[in-house]
């Protein structure tokens, strides 16, 4: 219980701390707006890193971008 409890503090001061809240897998194509910077620990990114992606446009064939960066 005192473990779930702390790991849950954890998690929110992580979200707290880069001011994101971070998913655990991908959203679907088309569904993060033009712009909006997201992030997703799934684990595909090395040690110390975490995935972000950039949503695109799928009427206008903008590819959201999707790239590793330094934890915060």
């Amino acid at each position: 219980m005192i473990r779930a409890a702390l790991t849950t503090g954890l998690l929110l001061c992580a979200t707290a701390v880069s001011g994101q809240p971070v998913l655990k897998s991908e959203p679907p194509v088309g569904s993060v707006p033009e712009g909006k910077r997201i992030l997703i620990d799934d684990g595909s990114c090395s040690a110390g890193k975490i995935k972000e992606i950039i949503g695109g446009n799928v009427v206008k064939h903008i590819r959201r971008q999707v790239r590793c960066i330094e934890r915060k």
